[in-house]
């Protein structure tokens, strides 16, 4: 009682333990982990050739403004005198920006705290354009405002000419081939979208006509160009158009809307969802090989989605997840970001911060190796799994010390008090014999315990015993062996048994070794072997006594096959007896390598057609060789061949014996049309010593021969019968046999 007190006080201490401490870990099992630092509202915070700056866009009527930054605090800058700013862009360690001054349009490029050059595109802006944006690579600037797009370049001064490539653009992007500048733009047009190809200059070149929809956007990925439609269910077709030759290396069909669909290094990462989180997928363009990573269930309504260097951002409502470019997540941490911000412009990296800037506040995040991650993941991980196995393997080894003490008296109870029964311990000592035992041993009570096995036999008669124990005292499994012992002069069959008693570590604790008198059991045994062999014996000597009756009124050449006959059956009983002498009667296989239809032909040999003329015998046999005791399995057959002639009414009928295999057995089947069984003679067929047979001399003796034969092969016998229709038994032997 005290040590299941003690179970019971640890192991409701462990388990408030770990409901204790996987709150506490929560999401920090990750690589890396995220603490919110600070926010900024004084407008979005863009970075240019490692300078930041603050962008005010006067969104509530105040002047705009550009601040660079020191520390994320406004050191120095511009302010923008009755403008609007509407965009802006950054290349190298310029700005490029769109204004509205009494609402025409103007370009500018900010540098050193100045508008350093300014052009004029339009007077005819309106605030509900939808689309604006720039492109910048090199001295090119592409300006795309709806469907208008402007090619500017700002060497020489920046001079106030430019082009316009298009008025009826979906999207424009530049893209580097042999490190020269190009253009791309995807028109539409009344039948199909195309995608016109321009040099630097502004001068078409090519063009190639793709799927008509409405959403597309242009992204510049090593040897390709990709093209990302959207359609209006939320699904995304990606096209990999060949730079060097433009022709449409392939497409690909996302489940994602285009605004959470990035592009990096000859990869394409998608953020979708299904029916319980959102899944993050990676496809590798030249393979379009699909990878996948669940995210945290408790992310909801993703906002964006970034590849920065080798990291994966992805931006929910709720948190931010980080991956790798494997797709192994990094870090996440839960916090309400659309309370804050409501459209984001950009996410980027700034030494160990992370920021998420919009048109009028930005939020600081910093980023930290997790300490002890590995350890913190494996019991997140796992400690559903291991806390509970724990528990069980320690109740389970206070409980063994429990039951040791009991075990032996278990072992003790469950061999049979005949015989004689001794205990030994681990070092060798004998500690307990029974009354038989002691006699065996001649120990009387004067002669105390504790001392060697060995010492106690002094007796040759017995000294098989000690040796039985010498040998396999060292196995950890129970052994039963057969000794033969003369005791008081008279030979007597012992059946023995070790049988080790280890603890939970698998040490030994100690040795019952016992023996039971089998000498009455092998004797039974004899006789039915001989009542065996007489039943066996029985058609052949029908045979030879019908062709010895009948040889006097033979002529030559049937006197000549009566002859034979005879002297068939006579080689049969010849080699029964023999298998009897050797190996026929024990329970050791001789296994062979032999064909099927020798074994099926053998066992309808043994009937003659004369004392059987009105039984058709036919063979229907698949030839395959099989690794078998080819005598039991010949008699196991030839025993069901008998049982199938008695079922035939007046010994009238056909059988059929048939051999088939698959890939793990081999079967079997004798077939007779007689008077078949019904349910309750087919239950009780395989039941030693059952037969329907009595007034034909049948004891049951066969079937017990058949089933014996099949168990010996690891096989079994399968039974199909129908009344009035016939009988069906069907040995099924396994290819492998393991003795």
């Amino acid at each position: 009682m005290p040590i299941r007190k003690k179970i019971l006080k640890f192991s409701s201490h462990l388990v408030l333990f770990v409901l204790l401490t996987i709150p506490v870990f929560g999401n920090y099992f990750y690589p890396y982990k995220i603490n919110f630092f600070k926010s900024i509202d004084l407008g979005e915070i863009i970075h240019s050739n490692n300078e930041y700056y603050i962008l005010n866009y006067g969104l509530f009527g105040e002047n705009s403004y550009i601040y660079k930054t020191n520390n994320f605090n406004p050191e120095s800058g511009l302010t923008l005198q009755n403008t609007s700013l509407l965009y802006a862009k950054s290349a190298l360690d310029k700005l490029i920006l769109l204004t509205s001054v009494n609402d025409s349009l103007f370009l500018e490029v900010y540098s050193d705290n100045t508008i350093s050059h300014k052009i004029y595109i339009s007077s005819s802006f309106e605030n509900y354009y939808k689309l604006i944006d720039i492109q910048v690579q090199k001295n090119n600037i592409l300006l795309q405002i709806d469907k208008n797009i402007y090619l500017f370049n700002i060497t020489n001064n920046f001079p106030k000419v430019f082009s316009i490539l298009s008025q009826n653009a979906l999207d424009a992007n530049f893209y580097l081939l042999n490190e020269k500048v190009f253009i791309a733009i995807v028109e539409e047009e009344s039948s199909q979208n195309v995608i016109k190809f321009f040099d630097s200059d502004g001068n078409i070149f090519n063009s190639l006509s793709v799927p008509s929809y409405n959403n597309v956007k242009i992204i510049d990925i090593y040897n390709y160009l990709s093209l990302i439609f959207c359609s209006f269910d939320n699904k995304s077709l990606i096209y990999l158009i060949n730079k060097r030759d433009y022709t449409v290396s392939n497409s690909i069909w996302v489940n994602s809307n285009s605004n959470f669909i990035a592009i990096s290094n000859n990869s394409i990462y998608s953020l979708q969802t299904n029916e319980e989180t959102y899944v993050l997928s990676k496809i590798h363009t030249y393979s379009n090989i699909i990878n996948n990573a669940d995210f945290p269930i408790e992310l909801v309504e993703p906002f964006y989605l970034k590849v920065i260097n080798n990291r994966i951002y992805a931006i929910f409502k709720n948190g931010i997840c980080i991956t790798d470019t494997n797709l192994s997540i990094q870090a996440v941490y839960f916090f309400n970001i659309s309370q804050q911000i409501s459209e984001i412009i950009d996410v980027f990296e700034c030494k160990n911060q992370i920021i998420i800037t919009s048109k009028s506040n930005s939020m600081f995040f910093e980023i930290k190796d997790n300490q002890l991650s590995v350890v913190k993941f494996f019991f997140y991980k796992y400690a559903k799994y291991i806390i509970p196995l724990l528990i069980v393997l320690i109740m389970l080894f206070l409980i063994n010390k429990i039951i040791a003490k009991s075990k032996l008296l278990n072992i003790i109870a469950n061999i049979p008090s005949t015989g004689f029964l001794f205990i030994i311990n681990h070092r060798g000592k004998l500690i307990f014999a029974n009354d038989y035992a002691s006699n065996l041993i001649s120990l009387s009570r004067n002669v105390p315990l504790n001392k060697n096995f060995r010492d106690y036999f002094k007796n040759d008669a017995i000294s098989e015993v000690y040796k039985f124990y010498e040998i396999n005292k060292s196995n950890k499994k129970t052994i039963k062996e057969k000794l033969s012992l003369n005791l008081d002069g008279n030979p007597t069959e012992w059946l023995c048994s070790i049988i080790p008693i280890r603890d939970f570590r698998g040490f030994a604790k100690g040795y019952v070794l016992s023996g039971i008198d089998i000498t009455e059991q092998l004797e039974r045994k004899r006789l039915a072997n001989w009542a065996q062999l007489a039943h066996d014996m029985q058609t052949n000597l029908s045979t030879i006594k019908l062709n010895a009756e009948h040889i006097s009124n033979s002529d030559i050449d049937q006197i000549h096959s009566r002859q034979k006959k005879i002297i068939h059956q006579v080689n049969i009983l010849m080699n029964r007896i023999r298998d009897i002498v050797t190996v026929g009667r024990t329970d050791i296989l001789d296994l062979q390598i032999v064909n099927s239809y020798e074994i099926c032909s053998q066992a309808v040999a043994e009937f003659d057609e004369e004392l059987f003329p009105n039984v058709k015998f036919t063979l229907n046999v698949k030839n395959f060789e099989l690794k078998c005791d080819k005598n039991k399995l010949v008699r196991a057959i030839r025993n069901a061949i008998e049982n199938a002639i008695r079922a035939l009414p007046d010994k009238k009928g056909e059988i059929t014996i048939t051999s088939d295999f698959d890939n793990n057995f081999a079967y079997f089947s004798v077939i007779d049309n007689g008077k078949g069984m019904d349910d309750e003679t087919k239950s009780k067929f395989l039941k030693p010593y059952f037969t329907t047979s009595s007034q034909y001399g049948g004891s049951g003796i066969g079937t017990i021969i058949m089933q014996k034969v099949a168990e010996m092969h690891k096989g079994r016998i399968i039974v199909e019968s129908k009344v009035n229709e016939g009988t069906n038994i069907t040995f099924v032997i396994p290819f492998k046999i393991s003795i």
